[in-house]
Parts: C-alpha cells; structure tokens; sequence
C-alpha cells in the first residue's frame, strides 16, 4: 500500500513527460516504445538493487547497535534511488525545453525513474514490514514490468496506425491501460490472502534477538506496555524464583543463517531446576497456565452458556492487561513453559492484540509457547498480528460441521466466519507459519454424537488434529450421564467405517489420547476427563478472569491473587500507572538503602508466590468420579477461565466446621479481600478440634439404660426403610423426609440414660453432627465453636476426657430445632428472657380477626423468596411450552407479567394484608423437562414448570405474601393457557423458601437451599443463615 501511492504518482508524471517531449522531437511510436524499454531496464536494475543494498545498510546499522536490529534501519537505502527519481524529472524537464539529445534523455529520464520506481516501493514495503525481501515488493515489481512491457507493444504495434489523429489519445490511452495492472495489484496487496503471504515472510523476524530487560521489578514486569526497557537501571532478581544465570545479549546473526541448535545433552545440563511453588506434593510440576480474559462471549453455546445467562462481574473486579501481564511474567520466572488465553471468548477483548504482544515478549524469560482457545468467529480478522505476537497454537471449538445445527448449538449464526479462520490458519502453515491447530468438539448424546465421522473425515488431506471432550458437568449446562459419549463409544463408532483406527503415542502431560486413521494426514484426539482422567500427568493451573486461581479444572477451591495485587493499592485495579509507581518507589528505595524494605515490591512477590504455593501443594490426587461431579457445585463452564467460588460443598460440608480455630485460618479459602492463607500450617496436634463423643462424667447405674434405636413404622434396618413396598430405593427428598422423621424421634431411646446419668434437660445439640447450612458461619465464629464445641461451662471442660462408661456414649441428642428449615434469630432474641409461645397476631384476645398496626415498627430491607410447581400430565404439553407452540400465544413471558402484576395488588386480594412500596419483582419460569431430577419435587413424569418470585421492599412488614401471591397467580396463568391441552395439570408445593429482614431474622427452605447451594444466595445479594 505504500508503494501503491508512489507508482501512480511515477507513471502519471512519466507519461506526462513522454506527452510533451513527443511533439518537439517527432518521435514516432517505435520510440516511445523505446522509450518504456528504457524504463523497463531500469527497473530491472531497481529490483537487482534495492534488496541487496537495504539488507546491507541495515545488517552494518544493526552491528554499531550491539545486535539490535530496529525497523528504521532499511530507511537510508532509499537515499540514492530518491536522488535518481530527481535526476530522472530534471532530465526529462530540463532536456525536454532544450532539446537535448534523444538518448541521454532515453537513458538518464526513463531509465533513472524506472530504478527509482521499483526500488523505492521495494524498500518502502521492507520497512513497513520489517522483513527480508517481503512479497508485496515483488509484486509492485511485477506490476511495474507489466505495465512497461504492455506500453512498449501498444506504443510499437497498436497506436502506429492512429499517428495521425494526433498524440494526445495515443499517450492518454497508453496511460489508462499502463494504470491497470498496477490498480489490480494494489487491490491485491489489501486482500487477506495477500498478508498470509506476507506473514510467511516475517517468521524470521521472531527468531531474532530480542532486548534484554531485568526480570523482577523490571520496567516489563512492574508496567507493561507503558515502561521503556533502560540499559542504565539495574533490577533486582525475585529471590524465590529458580536459580537462572543473568541473560546475556545474544550475538547477531545474518538473516538468512539459522539460528544455532544446542544439543540434547547441553539443554539437559543448562536446565534450570524447577520452582517448588509450582510443585505440588504428587511430584507433578506444573508448568502450564491457562489465563481467562474475558467473561464475555459472542456465541451462546448450550454446553458452556447457562440458558438464562450469567451475570457479568463489573470491570473493576476484573483483572487489568497490567495485572496480567505481571502475573504472567510472575509464573514463567518461576518455569511456567507455556501460557494459553482463554476466556469467555478471548478475542471479544479489545487489547487482545496488545497483550499478547507483551506476553510474548516473555520468550527470552523461557515462555515457549503462546496458545489460544477460541470459537474462531472473528479470529480471521486478528490472526495476522496474533502472529507476530508469538502465536504458537490455536484450538478451535467447533461441535459440528452442519451450518444449520451450529446455529441450533450456539443460539447464533456464524459457522461461515468460524470455517473462515479454519481456513486462514491451514493457509499461513502452508506458507510455514508453524501454528498448531486443534479442533475441540464436544460429543453429546441426540446431538452431535452423529458428527463424529465427518469431524474424522476431516484429518484425510488437512494437517490438523481433531479432539473429542466428554461431555462434563459445570453450573448450567443440565449434564446428564444419558448425554455423554463415553471415549469406548466414540472409539466404537470410528473403528466401524476404519478398522485399522490406532492409537500413537502421548507426549508427557497431553490431556488427550492420539490415535489415527493409517495415510490420513490428521490426527485425532479424546480429552476422557470423566472416565478416564489423567490427573496423575496434570500440569495445569488456571487464572479466572477475576483473578482467582484455581489448582483443578473440576475444583471448587479458589485463591484470589487479585486481591493481594492490589492490597496496597487500596483495593483499586492495578493499571499501567499504578505498576509505574510502584516501580518508581522501589527505585528511590534502594537508592536509599541500598536494599529493598521489608514492605517492598519483593515482600509482595513472596506473599503471592507463598498463597500461589500453598494452592498447589492442597491440590488433590485426582478429582472426584463421575458421581460425585454431577452433583457437585461449579462455575459454568464460559466462567472458568465471574462470580467468586463457592465457599463451601454443597453436600459434603465445610472442614472447617470440624476444625480447631488455627486448622480454620489455615484451610479456609480465600473468597475475600482481606483473606489471606498464612504462610506456614500449624502443627497437626493443633488442627483437630474436641472429641466427637465426650460429656461431663457421671456415675451410670448398669442396665438401667435401654440401648435399642427406635426406628418408624416399626422397620428393623435403614435399609429397609428406604426402600417402597415395592422394593424401589426412594429418591432424594423422600430419603430427606424420612431423616428428619427418625430426628424428631431421637437416635437411641436415650430417656433412661440421661436420668442415669444426670444429664437429663436442655443441652446444646451436637455442631459435629449438624447439617452443614446450619454451620455457615463466619471465621470468628467458627473458631469460637471449634474451642467449646459442645457449649460446656469450664468445669465441665476440665473433665471433658474422664467419661468411660460406653453406654452412655450414645446420649447425644440430636438437633432439637426445626429440621429442614434454618432461622437466624434477632439480636434481642438471644437474651435470657424465655421465649413466649407463639401466637396468631391477627386475631384479638376475643378471636375477631383484624389489621395489625406496623406504625411503631421500624422500616428494613425485606425480602421474600416463594416457590410454586405445575406438573404436567400430557407428553405434548412440554413441546407446546418450551416451543412457544401454544395457541394462545407465549405461556412463559405471559404468566411472568401475571406474576409482577399480582405481587404488586397483593393487599387488593388479601382482606388483611397491607399495602407495601414494593422496589423490585422477579419472576422466573424454569420449564424441566420429564425425567429431570431435583431434590425440590418427588417426580417428573411429563415435565414441571417451576415458577419461582422474589419480592424485595423496604417496610414494616415482609413481603412473603407477595411472592406466594406472585408464583400463585403465574401458577393459574400457565394452567389457563395450556388447559385446552392438558387439564390434568396441578399447582403443588406453593411455599415460601425463603425470607430475610425484621425480628425474625433470616428463614431458608433446606431442600431449595440444598438444591442452589450458598453461591446462589451471595450472587443474589442474600443475607446468609448464621450470619
């Protein structure tokens, strides 16, 4: 493009000249042939020139500059053929005017300004570019040619016969016809094929040596992007990183000679040893970091996107370039070897360029590779600068090859644009780029299971290695054991149309298992996470856009190096001036000193590589089995690479509920600012907490305590009290139902030994044997439990340990609170003064219902949380729904306004309920489909609709009857709309599961809570229970 411009400018001013002088020499055609022969052997002597010269300016430049080779270096060369191109016009000029003899001005105009108009672009174009020779400088010189050689057979040939009408049309028209190679070669120099080529040509350009700068502290590593690399300042080395010798300037080498290859043995004897915060106590060495950029997305896919979406973290809460290049520079100093940006979709970023750009400046640190992991819809567009960024690999996530069902898999179009970067990267490694190119697919039973053998079709002729994923569990992608292809399936389903399909050898740490079909080009891949994992060779970590680090793909435990980043800089994001001045402070401290403080930058980096290790060294040996990770709690999958992890497990329990007060600080995960892991673990005699079985000693009179359980309906086993009369294991709330019957029975019939043993009245339950939600609680309290776990005065403590007597080791009492519902009481509630008996306050002493008075109550935040169900009876039903199918138009958005509309007249439908100022309602319509199992319904034979409201004032009073009202009256709406089709559908388990604000303090519904986990209560802004 810039040689573009100038040859126009050339070509109009030549042509020009040639129209002027004609007339006053006579020239015929014949010699204005000659003359675009002159021009062409002038520009052969630029194209003979102008490499050959640049490349010698620039290498002797790039010697005085101690190996450095900058782009500007190219530019003197283009002084003498700039001093041609003024020859040539002020030949044609002056010796137009007097005449001057025909062949100086044939030599010394034409063929001065053909050398400068091919040289000039030539090196024009090798400095834009910054490579040897590029491809565009070629093609302006084909097109120069062209023209010439194409003026030279009109002027000769075509136009002889036209002499006589004058020179204007024959000048005139050779110029329009000369201008059209070179307009077709511009336009071909700003298509996309153009610079695919051109990118071939810049490959060299990586290997070449580039600018030492210090490691820790340095002006890379506290400012990226900002700070210029100075050769005066001297940084500091992290003291905790691995030992590596201070890097020399490498020396220069020819462009055209390959850069020097140590051999094995000397790259074995020259590795540096690998940091032990990365080093987890399985002896794996983790030197893979995944790094998530983004939430966002353009697609909408139905295995990572959540159909009701996710809620975006705000932008401060994500990290910043700064932080992440810093964080990046962190890891590969302590031997991280490869880094892939993930997201979301990482390209959706704005400074995706940018940053790689500074990420893969870390090559001279020992970064080796570059990866991304993206859908490919508008990676075409970038890939070009992503390249010269150091881009070493792509992976491509693509589950089919059908236009129509991508479409119908990522609620979106654009399978065009995805095929397009497909393309365009098997296209650069054609021309030598180097790009690894995978292709993820993810393999779901009834969807694209059938696309299994055009994905393998697909490595026949093309370079490329297709990897098949289990279909995995993460929050919101409805994972069903039914919908996942086992690998055995897959492999079965491809050895069908290729017996000889075989399996290659893995490379150490691959996370997927290579086979291929015998003369395919391709290879193909399976990633077995759920029935084969390959924890034991696991190398990765993972960085989640906000900063958390988390050890285990499948792992709930998440460290925040985010909040440690900015600690010091009150809680605010870190950008490129923060890290400046940061680098600055340490600058005039040393200079100071003489050595850095203890509240340095290096005190940072310790206490970060100090939390980074303490997260690998808890890894665990392999993560849980396929059971368990279907019930286990986790991000969705767009948001693992968002909101903050859980805290705890949604079924197991907290540890640190069990645990004495230093296990609590040492184990507890980091979820907030001011969290932080301490450096070293307690000794183990300081972990555990008080015994599981110990009361106050008593004096137990033998065989006066009957040890028996009791058990309902008179059933001798739990084995068969959980089963029908028909012999079929209840499910899941059944189960429940029958736990908090034999609760409210009692363990053993214990009466007898407490009287025995004098403990009979009111004792604190068991905090071991709670269930967990009760247990949530803050560290202090946690803590506070862990010392006087059984709530004894300190005579009882002192003879905690002297109970021998095994009969009586069983009188614990269960919990004697409301099972299946847990409260927070209010402050004033937690004094001596008993309890009065609870009473229905709207009612008089006489029984005469009324309006109760909340004048002298004071105003709080409330809110309210109800839940309601309509099951469906007909099969067709569930269709018309979820497609919007129905006649009387769409059920869920209708019965969705139905609801709003009815929690805000509540007080006009209820005779004694008050009007409230209501500041927000939500309602939400979840249709599952039959079969779907939840632990809220006992069955689901043709779907459910569950129908969920949350009402939220501030008032007097609660607004529990507005969200009943709510799902109630959303409840009737669906029925109404779908009773043409389906009159046997019923309305059941109406409720309220949960309510916060006024004396009452917090209400939670177990089985709700049990079924969203306390996530789903911090991302809504919900008070906690126990807090």
């Amino acid at each position: 493009m810039l040689a573009g411009p100038a040859d126009l400018l050339l070509i109009f001013n030549l042509t020009e000249s040639g129209l002027l002088g004609s007339p006053a020499y006579g020239w015929s055609p014949s010699a204005v042939g000659y003359s675009n022969f002159a021009f062409f052997v002038g520009g052969i002597v630029g194209v003979a020139t102008a490499g050959p010269l640049s490349d010698w300016v620039a290498r002797r430049a790039t010697i005085k500059n101690n190996g450095i080779r900058e782009a500007e270096f190219r530019l003197p060369a283009l002084i003498p053929f700039v001093c041609f191109f003024i020859i040539s016009h002020v030949v044609g000029a002056v010796g137009y005017d007097r005449l001057w003899p025909w062949q100086a001005i044939l030599v010394c105009g034409f063929g001065s300004s053909g050398l400068a108009v091919t040289a000039i672009p030539t090196i024009a174009i090798a400095y834009a570019v910054d490579c040897y020779k590029p491809i565009s400088g070629e093609i302006m010189v084909v097109g120069t040619v062209m023209k010439n050689v194409l003026g030279f057979c009109l002027s000769y040939w075509v136009f002889d016969v036209h002499v006589t009408n004058g020179w204007t049309g024959v000048f005139m028209t050779q110029f329009a016809v000369s201008m059209l190679p070179v307009v077709l070669t511009n336009y071909y120099c700003s298509h996309g094929s153009h610079r695919s080529i051109q990118h071939h040509l810049i490959l060299t350009t990586m290997a070449l040596p580039v600018r030492s700068v210090p490691k820790a502290l340095s002006p890379r590593l506290l400012r990226p992007g900002v700070l210029k690399p100075t050769t005066t300042w001297q940084a500091r080395q992290i003291a905790t990183a691995a030992a590596v010798e201070p890097a020399e300037t490498p020396p220069y080498l020819p462009y055209d000679l390959p850069p020097p290859r140590s051999s094995r043995a000397a790259a074995i004897r020259e590795a540096k040893p690998f940091s032990d915060f990365l080093t987890d106590t399985h002896a794996r060495q983790h030197d893979y970091l995944r790094i998530s950029l983004t939430e966002r997305c353009n697609l909408r896919c139905l295995y990572c996107m959540p159909e009701e979406g996710i809620d975006l973290s705000p932008n401060r809460d994500l990290l910043t370039t700064a932080e992440i290049v810093y964080l990046s520079a962190l890891f590969v100093n302590q031997g991280v070897t490869k880094i892939r940006l993930t997201g979301g979709e990482p390209t959706v970023r704005k400074d995706i360029v940018p940053l790689m750009h500074q990420i893969g400046a870390l090559r001279k640190d020992g970064l080796k590779e570059l990866a991304l992991t993206t859908n490919g819809i508008s990676l075409h567009r970038k890939l070009d600068e992503m390249l010269k960024a150091g881009l070493t690999g792509v992976n491509i996530s693509l589950d089919t090859l059908d236009p129509f069902q991508f479409q119908l898999l990522t609620r979106r179009q654009g399978f065009a644009a995805v095929m397009k970067s497909i393309d365009r990267v098997k296209e650069m490694n054609k021309l030598g780029a180097g790009i690894k190119l995978k292709i993820n697919c993810v393999v779901m039973r009834g969807l694209t299971d059938h696309q299994i053998l055009p994905f393998v079709e697909m490595t026949e002729n093309e370079e490329v290695e297709v990897r098949f994923i289990e279909y995995m569990p993460f929050g919101g992608n409805k994972w069903s054991q039914n919908k996942m292809v086992s690998y055995a399936d897959m492999l079965d389903v491809i050895r069908a149309k290729y017996p000889e399909f075989g399996r290659l050898k893995d490379r150490k740490s691959d996370t997927s298992k290579t086979w291929q079909v015998p003369g395919f080009v391709g290879k193909v891949g399976f990633i077995t996470s759920m029935t084969q994992d390959f924890c034991g060779s696991c190398n990765r970590l993972r960085i989640t856009s906000d900063g958390n680090l988390k050890v285990c793909l499948h792992g709930e435990a998440e460290v925040s190096l985010r909040d440690v980043l900015r600690n010091n800089n009150a809680g605010n994001p870190m950008d490129g001036e923060a890290f400046e001045a940061v680098r600055e402070i340490e600058m005039a401290r040393t200079t100071s000193t003489g050595a850095p403080g203890g509240d340095s930058w290096m005190s940072k980096e310790q206490e970060l590589l100090e939390l980074i290790g303490a997260a690998v060294k808890r890894k665990k040996e392999s993560h849980a089995d396929m059971g368990d990770l279907e019930n286990m709690k986790n991000r969705p999958m767009i948001l693992i690479g968002g909101p903050d992890a859980l805290f705890i497990d949604n079924k197991m329990g907290s540890v640190s509920s069990r645990l004495g007060k230093e296990a609590v600080g040492f184990i507890r995960r980091v979820s907030g600012a001011n969290n932080k892991l301490p450096l070293c673990a307690p000794a183990p005699e300081r972990i555990v907490g008080p015994p599981a079985r110990s009361v106050k000693a008593a004096t137990a009179r033998p065989g006066s305590a009957p040890t028996a359980y009791a058990l309902p309906d008179g059933k001798k086993s739990m084995n068969k009290l959980l089963r029908r009369p028909d012999g079929k294991r209840l499910d899941g709330r059944e189960r429940r139902a029958v736990y908090r019957r034999i609760e409210r029975i009692g363990s053993p019939k214990h009466s007898g030994v407490l009287r025995s043993a004098g403990l009979e009245g009111d004792r604190k339950p068991n905090p071991f044997t709670q269930e967990l939600q009760s247990a949530v609680r803050s560290g202090v309290e946690i803590a506070d439990a862990g010392d006087n776990a059984w709530g004894l005065s300190p005579d009882d403590l002192s003879t905690i340990d002297s109970f021998t007597d095994p009969n009586t080791q069983s009188a614990s009492q269960s919990n004697p609170s409301p099972t299946g519902r847990y409260s927070r009481p209010s402050a004033s509630s937690s004094s001596s003064t008993p309890t009065p008996p609870p009473h229905l306050t709207h009612l008089t002493s006489t029984g005469e219902a009324h309006m109760v008075s909340v004048s002298a109550k004071p105003a709080t935040n409330r809110t309210a949380i109800a839940l309601s169900t309509i099951h469906l009876t007909s099969p067709q039903t569930y269709n018309l729904l979820v497609t919007h199918s129905a006649k009387k138009g769409d059920v869920l958005a209708t019965a969705r306004i139905a609801g709003i509309m009815a929690a805000k007249r509540t007080s006009e439908l209820i005779p004694l309920c008050h009007p409230l100022l209501i500041s927000k309602v939500e309602v939400l319509l979840t249709p599952l489909p039959p079969g779907t199992r939840s632990g809220l319904m006992e069955r689901n034979e043709h779907g459910v609709v569950v129908v969920q409201a949350r009402v939220d004032c501030t008032g007097p009073t609660g607004v529990e009857m507005e969200a009943l009202t709510a799902v109630s009256v959303a409840g009737l709406t669906v029925y109404d709309m779908l009773k043409a089709v389906d009159r046997g559908m019923r309305v059941e388990e109406t409720r309220v599961v949960y309510k916060s604000g006024g004396k009452s303090g917090v209400f939670v519904d177990e089985d709700w809570l049990q079924e969203n986990g306390t996530a789903y209560l911090r991302e809504q802004g919900l008070v906690l229970p126990g807090r």
